[in-house]
């Protein structure tokens, strides 16, 4: 779950004032990890350092991402020349499980030089299903492929996960990169 902010703006809605009871609620009856992803971008330093905070306190896994426009590039919105040391703070103060860590280390990267090219195993390990239930490599390539998750076959699958993206060296969807850490050894054709 995404939590960006303590009260909503236009940079998000997804504010911890919008969930923090029905976190509370899912804290006392989780028989599960939940993980707060706190997106870096659309809150000040000290309103990120709040959510941070609120976080840790409730006990959840927490990471942090980075903002992204809709190309899925870097967008440091509010924190502007403050989002490279806010990102080294932030991620001091992160709790991840071992799953949490795959994949790190392309964030510093990016935010050096704006680029950090992967395998990106999209419409294969990692699936970005939209509400009317299509299936798109993730949120920032909605329509592509555009197959009904009911008609998502495997041969998708494996078109998805062997499939070169073009977008892959300026990617920050943190969700996709995770997911396709593990698959770095493996080809991929180039585009």
């Amino acid at each position: 779950m995404s939590v960006d902010n303590i009260e909503p703006n236009e940079w998000s809605q997804k504010s911890w004032t919008n969930v923090r009871k029905k976190l509370e609620l899912l804290k006392e009856s989780a028989r599960f990890g939940v993980n707060i992803n706190a997106v870096l971008g659309s809150s000040t330093l000290e309103q990120t350092r709040e959510v941070v905070a609120a976080v840790r306190e409730i006990g959840f896994f927490m990471t942090v991402g980075l903002m992204h426009d809709a190309n899925g590039q870097i967008e440091p919105g509010l924190l502007r020349d403050e989002l490279v040391s806010t990102y080294e703070e932030m991620q001091r103060l992160s709790r991840k499980s071992v799953l949490h860590r795959a994949g790190e280390g392309w964030e510093d990267n990016m935010l050096r030089d704006g680029s950090s090219p992967f395998k990106c195993r999209a419409g294969g390990r990692y699936l970005y299903v939209d509400e009317f239930g299509l299936v798109s490599y993730c949120s920032q390539r909605r329509g592509s492929p555009g197959i009904d998750l009911l008609a998502y076959s495997a041969d998708d699958v494996e078109r998805g996960f062997y499939a070169p993206k073009g977008c892959e060296a300026q990617c920050t969807i943190g969700c996709a990169r995770r997911a396709s850490a593990f698959d770095e050894w493996r080809p991929q054709p180039s585009a």
